[in-house]
């Protein structure tokens, strides 16, 4: 179940007829305008701070390659095993004979480059390129934080992240005037800062107006979000018209906000209000002006909200958040972290089918053993 709530006093510009109803599309200037390089130096009091490099020709040749890599910065703290570790491990080497297997070349400068750049942002950091973050692989880090301490863990997410191939190979794929155009690819890197889940939210401006609010993670239920709508709605609120409101260039457009605590927020990014821009709990349909942002009714020209929700004290921002476990929803990227086999598993025979397959294997293991104690 999902809770709107509704508790700014926000004003619809009265000249704004046609503002909340119009087909979202990307442009190439919205692209532009959202990404790090372009926004983060308007933003910098509000925001984590942060640097940037130039990702080099060669490095986003790496990051575009296939095969499997080898680290030439790999360590083994122990490579001795017990004997009971060595009957039961699997021939990985074996598994994966057929696949290209590319040593990782040495970027001496770059490294170096990235060496100071984690530096000044403290020893640590939340890695990125100029819009997307490889939170796809997060299985990759320790903890699944995507905190990065060395080059190699720097290298290690991009070269994982699906997300991150597609900020360098078709940054603009989704924008109407997007042909030809071309950018730059940077590698921001971000002061690490633990981030709990729980205080992220999602925010849609439409002509200039703060029109919703969303819990980020939509796969899980945080109880204190039922109790602290309103603080969390006002906090947002006043820190969208202190920093944000006259500043960014856009009329449309979304932006994502920490807040830990009353009375404090934190800038974190901008995205184009367009697909593939993740909607959160809200639908496209709500925030391109077709459904109520409350409801699923059509609203008259020039409100978000239709008449019924309108004449019930509706005002903006909605906040919309999971108000209990049933309505907790898909996290996105769920696919990314489960191997393609057990999914595809999954999907065509049910969780009886793992289960299956887990009793064979644990049989299979059984057989092993007594066949080995009997020779």
């Amino acid at each position: 179940m999902f809770h709107i709530s509704r508790l700014s006093k926000d004003c619809i510009p009265a000249n704004c007829s046609d503002c909340f109803k119009m087909e979202h599309t990307r442009k190439v200037s919205d692209v532009l305008a959202c990404s790090f390089s372009s926004w983060y130096p308007l933003f910098e009091k509000v925001t984590m701070k942060s640097v940037w490099l130039p990702l080099p020709d060669e490095v986003a040749a790496y990051v575009r390659s296939d095969g499997t890599v080898v680290s030439t910065e790999a360590t083994h703290a122990d490579t001795q095993t017990d004997s009971e570790d060595e009957e039961d491990a699997v021939d990985w080497h074996a598994a994966e004979e057929d696949a290209p297997e590319l040593q990782r070349p040495e970027f001496a400068s770059f490294d170096t480059e990235l060496r100071a750049a984690l530096a000044a942002v403290g020893g640590a950091a939340f890695v990125k390129l100029n819009w997307s973050a490889p939170v796809d692989v997060r299985w990759l880090s320790v903890g699944r934080a995507l905190r990065s301490q060395t080059p190699g863990d720097v290298h290690l997410l991009l070269r994982g992240s699906d997300r991150l191939q597609q900020d360098l190979c078709q940054p603009f794929r989704d924008c109407a005037d997007g042909q030809g155009a071309s950018v730059t690819p940077l590698l921001v890197l971000r002061r690490w800062q633990d981030v709990s889940p729980a205080a992220e939210f999602r925010c849609f401006v439409q002509a200039g107006q703060l029109i919703a609010i969303s819990q980020r993670e939509i796969s899980q239920y945080f109880p204190h979000l039922v109790r602290d709508a309103a603080g969390i709605v006002t906090d947002i609120s006043s820190f969208f018209k202190e920093h944000i409101q006259a500043k960014f260039p856009l009329q449309n457009y979304v932006f994502d906000v920490y807040r830990p605590t009353k009375d404090r927020v934190r800038l974190l990014d901008f995205s184009p209000l367009a697909p593939p821009t993740d909607p959160a709990l809200f639908t496209w349909p709500q925030l391109r002006g077709e459904h109520c942002l409350r409801c699923e009714e059509p609203p008259p020209a020039g409100s978000p909200l239709c008449a019924p929700c309108a004449a019930a004290g509706g005002v903006l921002p909605v906040f919309q958040h999971i108000a209990d476990e049933e309505g907790i929803q898909r996290a996105p990227f769920a696919d990314a972290e489960v191997p393609y086999d057990v999914r595809h598993l999954a999907e065509a025979g049910g969780a009886a089918a793992i289960i299956s397959l887990l009793r064979k294997s644990q049989l299979g293991k059984s057989d092993g053993s007594s066949d080995e104690e009997d020779g």
